[in-house]
């Protein structure tokens, strides 16, 4: 997995971790961040510099929101994890993260579109 792809989902699983603290998860939402963090502790086993990897992404993504942005955390995350790189690794992930991102396909609202657009460029080269 390229770095960009564990930034993405290291930073994806920190969301969803932010928004239960405001708000309790749904069943769904609760079964994604446990895979998410599945996936992370495997990379942990391994002698991954864990700590590293969660400065560098928080680190990337504080770059591009120099401004104020509001983001809504749900389609954050949800955003990011469909979008990694390396999703096609992680199938069920990707099913369920698809499912849950249905509540917000068609919105427009302000911190959703903003969402998107961030995740657009965390992925972006460069």
């Amino acid at each position: 997995m390229n770095k960009k792809a564990r930034s993405g989902m290291i930073l994806a699983l920190s969301f969803l971790n932010m928004h239960e603290e405001e708000q309790p998860l749904s069943k769904d939402h609760s079964h994604i961040r446990d895979m998410l963090t599945t996936i992370v502790s495997k990379w942990q086993s391994k002698k991954f510099d864990i700590q590293k990897s969660v400065t560098v992404a928080w680190k990337k993504f504080s770059s591009l929101v120099d401004t104020e942005y509001e983001v809504n955390t749900l389609a954050f995350a949800f955003n990011l994890i469909l979008k990694n790189p390396d999703i096609k690794k992680h199938r069920t992930l990707s099913t369920l993260t698809l499912e849950a991102q249905k509540m917000f396909m068609f919105k427009t609202e302000q911190n959703i579109v903003q969402s998107k657009q961030i995740v657009n460029r965390f992925y972006s080269k460069g």
